[in-house]
């Protein structure tokens, strides 16, 4: 029950804050630091929170006084020290970290103006739309590739539809998250090298830095608003007050979250949760709190179990267009029950050590379908690319895993 501390303050700590919950999920991350890192910044949470309420300070104090201030505490109050993240809405969203920042905000406090600020990202101009409308429109060099396969080339990896000969774009949503989403979900991997080699140009570092927050930015708020209501409901409201590429994505948003909360998965009272189907988010999240509760390892391997999916990847973005009947409506979920395994497995091994060492063991288990194997590599990888590596021949479609030892 103990590390259920660190999951709720990290997902959940708005709805019901507490001091003393913030002080056992610091022990909790001080236990766990020292053999795993921080890539998803716990520590800048930590910090945020004890400038919000500076008697925290005193208590991870006390936690360092025990530990040594050569350790996760340590860090953290050396963030607190340097003023360290201070407040995310006093400046602009620039960096790669700042949208993570604004979630920190809203997480500890349920205020919907990171939320809004983050929407407002959607706003930014439409980088790739404005280059591939100069390109069509500039004059065709000597030898240079016909522009009509180029444009084949863009829309088989991106979905983004030109005609050439009318010299206009075709898709009517934000090209720069078109780039790098695939519907509501990211690219990754081949898939996403893919999008960016089918161009016609390369993109400064600038561009893309501004390219990938806004598309990062857009994934974040369609993740969040189906874990939580007031995030949706701020989508909501601005959906109808914004126009244009913005509202489109916040109704494919809201959209979404709804279709997922309202899958008519009848659970009963009780159910045995590790025999149960799982046909429905929730059941994702009654494992994880079986497995949070309990420890037990089953849990997990269920979790994994969804990685059977991956072939329906992107279908519950693309349910809208579809026709919807019953076989798109199944294709749509189990879709949606892999992004959200994915998401959850990957966020939650980032912080804790054990499930991800976990993760690995399961790893070496020989029942392991070779798309579950492949997944959960995958997610291995990206919560520590030093010691995983996946590659996927782009011919063949055959994938390659690397394992990298540890240095004692």
């Amino acid at each position: 029950m103990a590390g259920y501390a660190l999951t709720y303050f990290t997902t959940r700590y708005y709805l019901k804050p507490s001091l003393e919950m913030v002080v056992e999920a610091m022990r909790l991350a001080n236990e766990r630091a020292p053999s795993f890192p921080d890539p998803d910044g716990m520590a800048q949470m930590f910090a945020r929170a004890a400038q919000r309420e500076p008697a925290l300070r005193d208590a991870y104090a006390e936690v360092a006084q025990v530990v040594g201030q050569r350790s996760f505490v340590g860090f953290v109050l050396a963030l607190i020290e340097a003023g360290e993240p201070g407040d995310p809405l006093a400046k602009p969203i620039a960096s790669p970290r700042d949208p993570d920042l604004h979630w920190d905000e809203f997480l500890l406090t349920g205020d919907p103006r990171p939320v809004v600020r983050l929407i407002d990202v959607l706003e930014w101009p439409d980088l790739l739309r404005e280059r591939l409308v100069a390109w069509l429109h500039t004059p065709k060099k000597l030898f240079e590739r016909s522009r009509a396969a180029v444009a084949k080339r863009i829309t088989d990896a991106t979905g983004i539809r030109i005609d050439v000969e009318q010299r206009a774009i075709l898709s009517s949503e934000d090209l720069d998250c078109a780039l790098t989403l695939d519907g509501l979900a990211k690219r990754n991997g081949d898939s996403l090298k893919a999008a960016f080699d089918s161009l016609p140009f390369r993109f400064e570092a600038e561009p893309l830095m501004r390219i990938a927050l806004k598309s990062t930015t857009l994934w974040s708020l369609a993740s969040n608003a189906t874990q939580h209501a007031l995030v949706n409901d701020v989508c909501a409201r601005e959906a109808a007050r914004r126009s244009g590429t913005t509202r489109r994505a916040l109704e494919q948003i809201t959209a979404h979250a709804a279709w997922v909360r309202e899958w008519p998965a009848q659970l009963p009272p009780t159910i045995d949760v590790l025999r149960h189907p799982i046909d429905h988010p929730l059941v994702l999240d009654m494992l994880w709190a079986h497995y949070f509760v309990t420890g037990d390892a089953a849990a997990v391997r269920r979790i994994i179990s969804v990685l059977e999916h991956v072939s329906d990847h992107g279908a519950a973005a693309r349910f809208r267009e579809a026709k919807q009947t019953v076989e798109d409506q199944a294709l749509a979920m189990r879709a949606a029950l892999y992004q959200a395994a994915q998401w959850s497995l990957v966020n939650l091994m980032e912080k804790h050590a054990p499930l991800f060492a976990l993760g690995e063991q399961i790893f070496k288990d020989p029942g392991l379908s070779p798309d579950e194997r492949i997944s959960l590599a995958i997610i291995l990888e990206k919560v520590d690319p030093v010691a995983w590596h996946v590659h996927i021949d782009p011919v063949t479609s055959i994938a390659r895993v690397v394992r990298k030892p540890r240095k004692a």
